[in-house]
Formats: structure tokens, sequence, C-alpha cells
């Protein structure tokens, strides 16, 4: 859920986000939404630390993902 940043920056990022969180609960046995929370959670706290160290395009980047996966349906 944390990788893959270029994938998701140009292509449909909700779309391929939700994807993924399906894909490895179907993978894994666990709950989707739980998949999906963690990945939001990660998203925003590395797009912060990246800030934090200088990153700045790195940092922009996971914030504008996890910005676009705000408001998705759980």
């Amino acid at each position: 859920m944390r990788e893959l940043t270029d994938e998701l920056v140009a292509g449909d990022a909700l779309g391929i986000g939700l994807a993924r969180a399906r894909y490895l609960a179907r993978r894994t046995g666990l709950d989707a939404v739980r998949i999906w929370e963690w990945g939001y959670i990660e998203r925003v706290s590395t797009g912060l630390l990246c800030l934090r160290d200088g990153m700045e395009q790195e940092g922009r980047a996971f914030l504008a993902i996890a910005e676009a996966w705000f408001r998705a349906p759980a």
C-alpha cells in the first residue's frame, strides 16, 4: 500500500489503491478496510517524514495520494 507511488500518481490513485487493498485482503485473509486504513496512515506519515527530511517531491507525492484516498468508501 505504501509502494509504487509513481503508478498511483500517474493513474487512478483511488481505484488502484482500493484494488490493491482488496487484493492484499484476499492473499492474506485480513480485512480489506484495515489494510486500506493502514495504507492511508502510511501514506500520510511517510509523506510528512519526507517533507521533514527535505525530500519535497517525494513527500508531496505521498500526500497527494493520501488526499485522493481520503474520502474513499470503506
